[in-house]
């Protein structure tokens, strides 16, 4: 289970909480499950994620077993609306959003499967006013054009000990940080792009893939609203295709990249590089009240959690007992001819 806080305005917040509940040592998941939430102030709370409840009915709020009826009283207790109304993997009901102020979600929609999961996406409009926010231009050094001969000469001329003297370690630093900045500036050239403007990959922006995307989208309208197996057939059918464009449209990308290597080379580098490199981290985790930001400390809270909701497998008190034979003969070398071939494969059957 994990909670996040998002300050959308000053004074207001979102507490968005994901969870996923195996169907093993279930007393034990939910109980951790219910402390959580109780934990949390669900004034303006909105959790999601797959609690695998098929035994309850959500169209009269009643359940049929003693953990399924513990998790709607933890709920309760906590004035959270489930708004999820559409099954969410096959026909039943697994994939929830609980929300502490249901006037804050405009819409609620249960859509197609994602990529190659059976579960289908959920996706909430809320009600939130966010301020305008103008981005800002972000400098990036081009430290490759830079002219470090005339900086190394203006550090090695600068009065370090009389401008110092007797400052405070701190003092010197900002002093130092400060003229490092600005013979930054001097010597080394930048430019000046916008921040955060990131695209997706350039196949996604063919117009194969997009056609594909809109036939694959229109293909699980017409079977949510009809219900017919067929129209589910043509729908995984139109997924694949979609997959395939894809992966042509990636291919042809890559191809037009090795064939413009010579005349564009930067552009081919530039795209390689992203697989050479990560720039995901995990940020601080909480353990009983304890904050850790350490990767060794972090490494082994993930290590325990993930091991917990693992299945404990039943030790073996007996030894398997050993088949004695006894082999008279060696297998020799099995060869298949064309003509063997040709002839098992003419009496398959149509």
């Amino acid at each position: 289970m994990c909670w996040i806080t998002i300050n959308p305005t000053p004074g207001f917040q979102f507490v968005i909480g994901v969870c996923y509940r195996p169907e093993k040592d279930e007393d034990y998941m939910l109980s951790k499950i219910c402390d959580s939430i109780n934990n949390i102030d669900t004034t303006s709370c909105i959790l999601l994620g797959d609690f695998n409840f098929r035994q309850i009915n959500w169209d009269d709020h009643s359940a049929s077993t003693p953990l399924a009826e513990q998790f709607l009283n933890t709920i309760d207790d906590n004035l959270l609306t489930q708004v999820v109304t559409e099954p969410t993997r096959g026909k039943n009901l697994l994939d929830l959003a609980l929300v502490g102020d249901p006037t804050l979600v405009e819409n609620c929609i249960v859509r197609e499967p994602f990529s190659s999961s059976d579960h289908n996406m959920i996706f909430l409009k809320l009600k939130c006013f966010i301020p305008r926010i103008t981005p800002q231009q972000k400098k990036v050094y081009l430290y490759s054009k830079g002219d470090y001969e005339s900086m190394s000469n203006a550090v090695k001329n600068h009065p370090w000990s009389d401008i110092f003297g007797r400052k405070s370690t701190n003092s010197c630093w900002d002093i130092f940080k400060k003229f490092y900045s600005d013979q930054l500036d001097k010597w080394v050239p930048y430019k000046l792009i916008r921040a955060g403007k990131r695209h997706g990959h350039p196949w996604t922006r063919y117009s194969s893939v997009l056609k594909g995307k809109k036939r694959k989208r229109s293909s699980w309208i017409r079977y949510r609203k009809s219900g017919l197996h067929s129209d589910k057939i043509l729908h995984e059918a139109q997924k694949q295709e979609f997959n395939t464009v894809v992966r042509d449209a990636k291919a042809h990308y890559e191809n037009k990249l090795v064939q413009q290597l010579k005349e564009n080379p930067k552009r081919f580098w530039n795209y390689t590089r992203h697989f050479c490199r990560s720039s995901s981290s995990v940020d601080v985790l909480e353990k009983d009240n304890v904050k850790y930001s350490d990767d060794a400390s972090k490494a082994e809270i993930l290590n325990d959690y993930f091991t917990s909701v693992l299945t404990n497998e039943p030790t073996i008190d007996h030894s398997f007992p050993m088949h004695n034979v006894d082999l008279q003969s060696a297998l020799c070398d099995i060869e298949f001819s064309t003509a063997m071939v040709r002839t098992k494969l003419s009496k398959l059957s149509q």
